[in-house]
């Protein structure tokens, strides 16, 4: 999910994800802080919300401890380990809120399913339509292999040229 200019806040709800192993969200524009309930994923390996707005303590516990400073970097709000800067005498609470537990973060939840769904929908009408050119349509897919072909052979020539 990285560089898609989300905006708004991480939902608390991608804490559900049990069984996910990589979170990628750098190059984005998300703010606010690190939801807690992403700790509880506990098959996460690589985690990377570098280059985005977020403030606040990193949350520790289970595989945070793990990620390098530079997951976290281009976040000058972002304070705790494996950051240099600390957060003073304020330690993150491991457990969530009552707010977060009633579903507080609906509105940003809901963005995250559609850029998931049109993801998903994007995926699925370009295989669709790729096994329609390579098979039913076979010249129409030759064809446009040739064209890529010659205007990639141009792009080489005029490049030999130049040099």
């Amino acid at each position: 999910m990285s560089n898609n200019i989300l905006t708004g806040l991480i939902p608390s709800s991608l804490g559900k994800l049990k069984l996910l192993e990589s979170l990628d969200l750098s190059q984005n524009k998300l703010s606010g802080q690190i939801p807690r309930q992403l700790t509880q994923i506990t098959f996460l390996a690589k985690f990377d919300v570098s280059h985005n707005n977020l403030s606040g303590p990193i949350p520790r516990g289970s595989q945070f401890a793990t990620f390098e400073s530079t997951s976290y970097e281009g976040n000058l709000g972002l304070c705790g380990d494996p950051l240099p800067k600390k957060c003073g005498n304020e330690a993150p609470q491991l457990l969530p809120s009552t707010e977060e537990e009633n579903g507080s973060d609906f509105g940003n939840e809901l963005d995250w399913i559609f850029v998931l769904a049109g993801s998903v929908c994007g995926l699925l009408v370009g295989r669709v339509l790729a096994v329609v050119l390579i098979t039913r349509k076979r010249e129409y897919f030759l064809e446009i292999v040739g064209i890529l072909t010659r205007l990639m052979k141009k792009k080489s020539e005029k490049r030999t040229r130049r040099n």
